[in-house]
């Protein structure tokens, strides 16, 4: 069932990339990076550019759709669920490395990053992310 859900899909894409004459998952993958920004974006290498590209996939990839779905009756889960991710990928960011294997200790950098603590916390993943108390 699960495979002729794909092959009718792939036949889907495989039709209107046929009729339009170019391959629609690669025309998205090419030219839309973000919801708002294009591959274009990119190509000066501009350092604030990325963190625009990162900017706008974090507000309209996961925290625009969470809010919307926080307001739907039960579907606040599915929120934090989709929440969840965004502080993976704020760990992801900051440290710059992979998170496979790690998602638990990303989590936990991302959401302690995001929500920064007042003390000095022993249970903190990463500890250059605790805030030294001592003046």
């Amino acid at each position: 069932m699960l495979a002729s859900y794909y092959w009718q899909r792939c036949s889907f894409y495989n039709h209107y990339s046929r009729k339009l004459g170019i391959d629609i998952v690669e025309y998205i993958i090419q030219n839309f990076i973000s919801p708002k920004l294009s591959h274009q974006k990119l190509e000066s290498g501009d350092y604030k550019n990325l963190i625009d590209v990162f900017e706008d996939r974090m507000r309209n990839w996961f925290l625009m759709p969470a809010e919307h779905l926080i307001k739907i009756p039960h579907c606040q889960i599915a929120a934090v669920a989709l929440l969840v991710s965004y502080f993976e990928g704020i760990a992801i960011y900051l440290l710059g490395k992979d998170s496979k294997n790690k998602s638990f200790e990303f989590f936990a950098i991302g959401f302690a990053k995001v929500f920064p603590i007042q003390h000095d916390d022993k249970k903190t993943p990463n500890p250059s992310l605790r805030k030294n108390t001592e003046k």
